[in-house]
């Protein structure tokens, strides 16, 4: 068995004043080459269970921790033949202190993540030819980087709801229009208030993707999105 504990100090921001740890169990199956995994919630006492539920409900507590079991599990399965193969789904958020139209026309405008990244120098963002498949009243466009490397992106979808969210969705893909690592992108704006937006940034990942490779694509990914964000905010 492996297990490791974690001590819960902070929930959505906020000290608790409970002592509560997350015991997460690796046990191994005797009877076949199979693994049982085990997380356990231990507390001191019945009265921290109930203070719990000030933060958050328990029940809403077991549907997460459902959820991320589920989607564990999926990555040990191996697909039947013919069967989709799922991805890992990474998320972002941030909150950005502008209006939710502000910040979306921002990240809109690919020219504006170069220069968050002091990347234009080196990056030229082109206009592309749409496919008869496409959508006609967005503009596919490309990122050329160093005259060498091609990243191409189609816009599949622009929706807003009014004074609620904006949402656009990204096809991405390499040199001869091959699918890249994470061909599927979303930003999402959700209005909060009059300047403050809610930015959730989603990508799909491969399957059976490296964990070292993942990690380099998630940090990479929050150095671009938390540089955006600061620069955004700095504008008057």
């Amino acid at each position: 068995m492996r297990q490791n504990t974690y001590s819960i100090k902070q929930l959505n921001g906020e000290k608790l004043d409970i002592e509560l740890d997350c015991q997460f169990s690796l046990i191994k199956n005797t009877c076949d080459n199979t693994c049982v995994v085990e997380l356990r919630l231990n507390h001191k006492s019945d009265e921290d269970i109930i203070k719990l539920e000030n933060y958050i409900k328990i029940s809403h507590l077991k549907e997460i921790i459902n959820k991320i079991f589920s989607k564990m599990k999926l990555l040990f399965t191996q697909p039947s033949k013919g069967d989709k193969i799922p991805k890992i789904i990474l998320n972002q958020s941030f909150i950005i202190k502008k209006n939710y139209k502000d910040a979306f026309n921002f990240f809109y405008n690919w020219n504006n993540m170069a220069k968050t990244l002091k990347t234009d120098k080196v990056w030229k963002i082109v206009d592309e030819e749409n496919f008869e498949k496409d959508n006609q009243k967005y503009k596919n466009f490309s990122i050329l980087i160093n005259n060498d490397i091609k990243i191409y992106y189609r816009i599949i979808s622009i929706n807003e709801i009014k004074n609620e969210r904006i949402e656009i969705v990204y096809d991405k893909s390499g040199k001869n229009y091959v699918p890249a690592l994470n061909n599927y992108i979303k930003f999402t704006f959700f209005h909060i208030d009059k300047n403050l937006t809610l930015f959730l940034y989603e990508t799909h990942l491969p399957f059976n993707i490296i964990s070292s490779i993942y990690q380099t694509v998630s940090y990479y990914l929050f150095y671009c999105n938390y540089q955006s964000r600061k620069y955004i905010e700095n504008l008057q």
